[in-house]
C-alpha cells in the first residue's frame, strides 16, 4: 500500500503529498444557506470569486513575485533556465501572511511548482526544490486545500479588475498570472 501511495505521489524535498499527507486535512461536510455563504467564501454578488484579489504578496516575498514575473520568459527559455533561476529562489517562512495574502502565496506557488514540473513535458519532474516544496505544503495545509495548481488558484484568486472605477464584468477582468503571458 505504502508503495502505491508513493508512485502515486508527487515528491516535494523527499516528502510525499497527497490526501494522507499529515499537512492535509478535507474540510468536513456542511450544509450551505444563504444566511452562512461568506462561512464558505461565496458572496450572493460575487459567487466563489472574491471580492478583489491580493495582487502582490508583502515585499518580504519579493522574491516569490519576482520569478512569477519572469514566469513567462523563463518557460520560453526552457527547464534549464527556469529551474537554475527557480532552485536559486530563498525559502521563506509563509507564517506572516495574513487574510487574502495566503490565497497569493498559494497562487504563485502553485504555478512556479506546476511550472518546474511540467517545464519540459517530455521529462517531467518528481521532484520540487524545498524553496518552493516546503512553502507550498506550510501554505495549502494553512487553506486545508492540496499543494496542487487547483481552479481556486488558476482562475478564482488570479484577476484584476482592469478600471477599478468600474464593477467586475468579464470585459472589465485580467488575470495576475500566466504560464506563456496569455498565449
Amino acid at each position: 500500500m505504502a508503495e502505491a501511495v508513493k508512485q502515486q505521489s508527487l515528491v516535494c524535498d523527499g516528502v510525499g503529498f497527497n490526501a494522507q499527507h499529515p499537512g492535509f486535512e478535507p474540510a468536513p461536510a456542511a450544509v450551505v444557506t444563504a444566511e452562512n455563504l461568506s462561512q464558505w467564501g461565496v458572496s450572493a454578488e460575487h459567487g466563489f470569486l472574491p471580492a478583489r484579489p491580493v495582487q502582490r504578496l508583502p515585499e518580504a516575498f519579493a522574491a516569490w513575485e519576482g520569478a512569477i514575473d519572469m514566469l513567462p520568459k523563463l518557460l520560453v527559455a526552457g527547464h534549464a533556465p527556469l529551474r537554475c533561476h527557480l532552485s536559486a529562489l530563498p525559502l521563506l517562512d509563509p507564517s506572516p501572511l495574513s487574510g487574502g495574502e495566503w490565497d497569493r502565496a498559494m497562487l504563485v506557488l502553485s504555478y512556479l511548482g506546476a511550472a518546474w514540473v511540467w517545464v519540459d513535458q517530455q521529462h517531467a519532474s518528481d521532484t520540487l526544490p524545498a524553496c518552493i516544496a516546503r512553502p507550498w505544503v506550510s501554505v495549502a495545509a494553512h487553506l486545508g486545500r492540496p499543494p496542487v495548481l487547483s481552479y481556486a488558484s488558476h482562475a478564482l484568486n488570479n484577476w484584476r479588475t482592469i478600471d477599478e472605477s468600474k464593477e467586475v464584468a468579464l470585459d472589465n477582468i485580467a488575470r495576475l498570472c500566466n504560464f506563456y503571458g496569455g498565449l
